[in-house]
Parts: C-alpha cells; structure tokens; sequence
C-alpha cells in the first residue's frame, strides 16, 4: 500500500493533507454535536468536511492528468514503446485519482453522518421548527381575520334584515 502512496508523486501528499483537513473538520463537527454548542456551526464543520473531501478528488484528478502529460513526453522522448509499458503508465497516473475518489467518498459518509447527528440532536435541522413556526403563526392570523369577517358580516346580516313581526 506504501508503494502505491510513494509512486502517485507530490499529489499523494496533498490529497494526504486534504484528507487530514477533513477528519480534522469532522472532529470539529463531532465535538461541537456533543458538545451541544448549536447546530449552525455543526453543520458549517460539516460542509467543511463535504469541502476537503471534494478537495481531494479533485487534486486526484490533477495529479492523474499530470501524470498522463508526463508519461506522453516519455513515450515523445523514447520513440517506440511497447503497449504494456505505455499502459502501465497509464495504470500508474490514476492511482491519485482513486486515491482522491476514496478520500472523497469517505467524507461523504462522514457529512451525512454529522448532518444527521446535528438534525438528531436538535429539532428542526437547517430551521425548520422556525419554518413550521411561521407557518403556524400565519395560519392563525389568517383564522382570526376570517373570523373578523364572519363577525362583521353576522353583523350586517342581523342590522338590515326586517324584524319579524
């Protein structure tokens, strides 16, 4: 597994780090979920980790395109390749890009988690108890003019109408 890390080049170290950013966010996340510190800033350490997880996927993309470049001035130089040499260049250019599709998926796993942790430990993740608040105020404003205008026309049904005798 080292071999691999060793022969991606300088993009491992920088997926490596983009990845070390996002376990650090998730943490963050994690202890501020426990911790109970709101879920506003839970869901910002979140995204965070959504952030270096995309990230590094696409650093992976850019070590395997520099990857290609370098292994096509090889083939230049060299002249005539074989197929198996030519095609265990390309084997080795994509190793950043899985490296970066793991990196990345993984913080997938990690945000959904800590938004659902967030959203569990307070009602109404992302303000919906606020939402369904004013929707509840509202509807009862609107009850109480409908009422107003029941009262008022009652009112005006009873002031005109004959009087039986």
């Amino acid at each position: 597994m080292m071999e691999l890390f060793w022969s991606g080049g300088y993009m491992m170290w920088v997926i490596a780090l983009a990845g070390a950013l996002m376990f650090g966010s998730w943490l963050r996340g994690m202890a501020r979920v426990v911790g109970g510190s709101g879920r506003a800033t839970a869901e910002s350490a979140a995204d965070g980790v959504l952030f270096w997880g995309s990230f590094a996927f696409i650093a992976g993309l850019l070590g395997t395109i520099v990857g290609i470049y370098q292994a096509a001035r090889a083939v230049e130089a060299a002249g005539a390749v074989s197929t198996s040499v030519l095609w265990g260049g390309f084997k080795m250019t994509l190793i950043t890009t899985q490296f970066g599709l793991i990196v990345l998926l993984l913080s997938a796993l990690l945000w959904f988690g800590l938004v659902r942790l967030s959203r569990r430990s307070r009602p109404g993740g992302y303000g919906e108890v606020q939402a369904v608040d004013e929707e509840i105020a509202s509807l009862q404003r609107a009850v109480a003019m409908v009422q107003e205008e029941q009262a008022f026309l009652r009112s005006l049904i009873t002031t005109r109408a004959p009087r039986p005798s």
